[in-house]
């Protein structure tokens, strides 16, 4: 009997849920200093497990797939929309001379860069 995509991909996230919580071993209630320490521990319990189990190997075939022009390319236009908040930051602070205004250069040789090419 074969097995659908979607059956597999279904397991697989039910399993990325549920693991967590079933590997907690019976601990003490929370203390008063920390009442959140129980959720905290069960995300850090997922988080870890999705890294570990997807995140990674989607990472390393990404990285060995894709060329490193194309990975900097990536990063660049990542590292640009980071730019676009810092200076939206930026104007609603009312900074807008003096050193604070590298984002004035950056909007003017981002415009440059596009109209040239």
């Amino acid at each position: 009997m074969r097995v659908s995509f979607k059956a597999t991909l279904c397991a697989w996230g039910l399993a990325l849920v549920a693991l967590p919580v079933l590997s907690q071993d019976a601990r003490p209630a929370a203390s008063p200093a920390d009442p959140w320490e129980g959720f905290n521990r069960a995300v850090y319990g997922f988080n870890d497990t999705l890294d570990g189990m997807f995140l990674k190997p989607v990472a390393s075939g990404y990285q060995k797939v894709v060329p490193d022009p194309a990975r900097e390319g990536v990063k660049n236009f990542f590292g640009n929309l980071g730019d676009v908040w810092s200076t939206v930051n930026l104007l609603l602070q009312g900074k807008t001379s003096g050193k604070d205004r590298w984002w004035l250069e950056d909007l003017r040789c981002e415009c440059a860069g596009r109209l040239a090419g």
